[in-house]
């Protein structure tokens, strides 16, 4: 049977390799191409499967995780969920790309601003596109990414009247769409902590971890109740569910900086500033290599919290 090529996710495969602190002629010559190839490759041109197979080798990915959705339009947290990488921030940027995609393209640049810190301008395409998406899945994506938004405004209320809605609509829904319904469960449950609502949240994430098809979803549910036990001051538990979940997350995942900051917590509350200093150190790489300037604002108050130089 003739193989048919696939458009490549040219900004994913950058990110991911700029990640594991590859250089372009490095990751070729480990995948058998030319550094012109993999240049091309970067650009999200057309590939055959052995090629990508080839080529998420070298990334430590799925192979799906870098084929470009040219068919679905809107690339979700869904497949945040499943892949390293932002998964959901998909930048390529070609005519014919943008042209079968713009609403993935605007989604992408939502989540690229809140990862900046620009929480206006990342809000107000989220907006629009719960507006412009015609399919449901879709729309439930932008609304999970608004509602996520709004966490980071502090404007929870907001957020978890969005996520009620929605929840409701997905339950009468037919067929049931549990992939997106667990991601919105999860969601209320992170507004519901930094909420301090922490028995409604434990709730909520224990339907996830329960629920859920997604073992990266269920490791994300498990965070927040770290969480949680942090907030209620049983630091070695919170600390135990957090290395738990750094043992999950890939090596090139953005999510590892979540788990390392939170380690850094919980030993520094429990009065292992030693440990504590690693952790974070570790927390701001990760979040240096994905670009997470929020976050790394975010590591940087912790250091100033308990006293952790970071350099």
């Amino acid at each position: 049977m003739r193989q048919r090529s696939q458009p490549l996710n040219g900004s994913l495969i950058r990110v991911l390799r700029e990640r594991l602190c590859l250089t372009i002629a490095e990751a070729s010559d480990s995948a058998g191409y030319s550094t012109r190839a993999w240049q091309k490759f970067e650009a999200g041109d057309p590939a055959f499967r052995s090629t990508i197979r080839a080529i998420a080798k070298v990334l430590q990915v799925e192979p799906e995780a870098i084929v470009a959705d040219v068919t679905y339009g809107l690339s979700s947290d869904l497949q945040a969920f499943r892949t390293t990488g932002l998964g959901s921030a998909v930048l390529t940027v070609n005519k014919a790309h943008l042209k079968r995609s713009a609403t993935e393209v605007l989604y992408g640049l939502a989540v690229a601003f809140d990862a900046l810190g620009d929480f206006d301008s990342a809000f107000a395409i989220a907006q629009a596109l719960c507006t412009i998406a015609h399919d449901e899945t879709q729309r439930a994506a932008a609304i999970i990414r608004l509602a996520s938004i709004d966490d980071h405004r502090r404007r929870r209320a907001s957020g978890l009247s969005r996520l009620s809605a929605l929840r409701k609509r997905l339950e009468s829904q037919k067929p049931f769409n549990s992939d997106v319904y667990y991601w919105a469960c999860y969601q209320t449950g992170v507004l519901l902590v930094t909420s301090h609502r922490f028995a409604e949240a434990a709730v909520m994430l224990r339907r996830v971890e329960k629920g859920a098809a997604s073992e990266d979803q269920k490791t994300s549910a498990r965070h927040q109740l770290g969480v949680i036990a942090l907030s209620k001051g049983r630091y070695r538990e919170a600390e135990r569910l957090f290395r738990a979940c750094l043992l999950c997350r890939p090596p090139g995942s953005f999510r590892r900086a979540f788990e390392y900051r939170r380690i850094a917590e919980a030993c520094a509350l429990d009065g292992r500033k030693v440990e504590a200093t690693d952790a974070l150190k570790s927390a701001l790489q990760s979040a240096r290599r994905s670009k997470l300037i929020r976050y790394e604002r975010e590591i940087a108050k912790v250091a100033l919290k308990f006293g952790l130089p970071l350099e």
